[in-house]
């Protein structure tokens, strides 16, 4: 370099022993220099693009790989970069894979070349050639090899499979502790399968490992929520849109966490950001929802879970939620139709059931109220809400003694329930039984006196909206 400050071969050694020393800006300058010195070079625009490409400088990564093809149609590492960088970005899958397609074929020695096209497959959902592609795999590894081994459990993940998913990211991590990307999948996918425990220990690692992880922090942050440890994952939500302030999931997130610690108000701030990113996020909107019901914003709450309804018409929680805003609003004939369609959608789930039953008992309508409130009991015996309504009804159509028996049945599921205690002693009043009545009178009293001093705080979000009745 001393003789000849110009010697493009020199200049590309010397590019290729700064990355390694991790000297990306003086590597790229010495290959920028190289390309102007020796614009025909294939192998200096590709030793560019791979530099670009570690320094997370991706468009220009990419231009610098086809530029290296354009030279040079046949160069292997090309190819390669360029179907890498396209997967990374998901521009263009599909001509990811006919670049790592021709990558292979030009370099079949390579071994990342083969596990990456795997990988391209899958992000295609292509997962007959993804099956065809690990089988080959299996044919030239040794059994055991954690590389196969994480392969496997990637396309279990990619088929739902995520108990067998969880089994071989273990087994990836047990034969190769250092394979980071198994341990991070593993974490992933413990998450999904709910084994929060497991997952928070893991993700909490990684988190610290990887400091500059945006999926490895909003995952952290989610397993931290899960396990009922809310300031921290609220801490570690907020890192995450430190790192991507543009991930709605995340503003998601917060917004849940926030909500989850009573803070309403500042959890629909985050829920309008993650929809202003995103229209189409189911969660916002209906946790939006959520929120707006907490304040006693029906109305608000009514428009947005109509919202996530567009998204998902079938999902029940969404229904319910929407029928008891209605509810609330005074809109009998709308809120009797969701809860209706409900109970058609999901004809096991109670809740529309419990909801329809309730509305009918409101408005005096008992038979009814009486037919599918014990349609909702027995669908789920041990529902609290179903027994209170079924017990208000038999209470209020002169049938005491059955009101007595469910609403005992109520109270030793929710035995703090003032509402519950209440109606029973109502029940037993009726049931001509005055010193039971008196007891469960004075309970009332003691939860309220109670109630009063705890007071309500600020700690947790309301259940949901119970349904209605007198």
């Amino acid at each position: 370099m001393q003789a000849n400050p110009n010697d493009t071969q020199a200049l590309t050694k010397r590019a290729v022993a700064r990355i390694h020393l991790g000297k990306l800006d003086e590597a790229i300058e010495d290959l920028r220099l190289a390309a102007a010195l020796e614009p025909d070079s294939a192998d200096v625009e590709a030793h560019l693009a791979y530099a670009l490409w570690v320094r997370g400088r991706l468009p220009e990564a990419l231009t610098a790989a086809r530029a290296a093809l354009a030279l040079n149609p046949e160069h292997a590492s090309a190819h390669y970069y360029a179907g890498r960088l396209l997967l990374q970005t998901s521009t263009d899958l599909e001509q990811a894979v006919e670049y790592l397609e021709r990558a292979v074929e030009l370099n079949p020695s390579e071994i990342a070349f083969w596990f990456d096209l795997l990988t391209a497959y899958r992000r295609t959902g292509d997962l007959v050639r993804a099956g065809a592609q690990l089988r080959f795999l299996r044919s030239i590894f040794p059994p055991g090899d954690a590389r196969v081994v994480y392969a496997e459990g990637l396309l279990a993940s990619d088929l739902g499979h995520l108990e067998v998913a969880v089994d071989r990211f273990e087994r990836a991590v047990a034969a190769d502790p250092q394979l980071s990307p198994a341990r991070y999948d593993l974490g992933v996918a413990l998450a999904k399968a709910e084994r929060w425990p497991e997952a928070v220990t893991l993700l909490a690692a990684l988190a610290e490992e990887q400091p500059q992880s945006y999926t490895a922090a909003y995952f952290h942050a989610l397993a931290l929520y899960n396990t009922q440890r809310a300031p921290e994952a609220e801490q570690e939500a907020r890192r995450a849109l430190q790192l991507n302030p543009r991930a709605a999931d995340a503003h998601t997130l917060l917004g849940i966490v926030l909500a989850a610690q009573g803070a309403y108000a500042n959890s629909i701030g985050s829920f309008e950001n993650a929809l202003a990113l995103d229209r189409k996020n189911f969660d916002a909107h209906f946790y939006l929802g959520r929120a707006h019901y907490a304040l006693r914003e029906y109305a608000g709450a009514r428009d947005t879970f109509r919202a996530a309804l567009e998204l998902n018409p079938a999902d029940p929680e969404a229904l319910f939620f929407l029928a008891t805003m209605l509810e609330r609003l005074g809109d009998r004939e709308a809120a009797l139709a969701r809860y209706r369609e409900l109970t058609e959608r999901h004809p096991q789930d109670p809740r529309g059931y419990l909801g329809l039953g309730s509305l009918h008992a409101k408005y005096g309508e008992f038979e009814q109220a009486l037919q599918t409130l014990q349609r909702a009991r027995g669908l789920d015996p041990d529902n609290f809400e179903a027994a209170l309504a079924l017990g208000r009804v038999f209470r209020r159509r002169g049938q005491p003694e059955q009101a007595v028996a469910v609403l005992r049945d109520g109270i030793a599921q929710v035995p703090e329930s003032a509402e519950a205690h209440y109606q029973l002693g109502l029940a037993l009043q009726r049931a001509d039984r005055p010193e039971e009545a008196a007891q469960e009178f004075a309970t009332v009293d003691r939860l309220n006196r109670e109630y009063r001093t705890r007071g309500t705080g600020m700690g947790a979000p309301p259940p949901p909206p119970g349904p209605s009745g007198q």
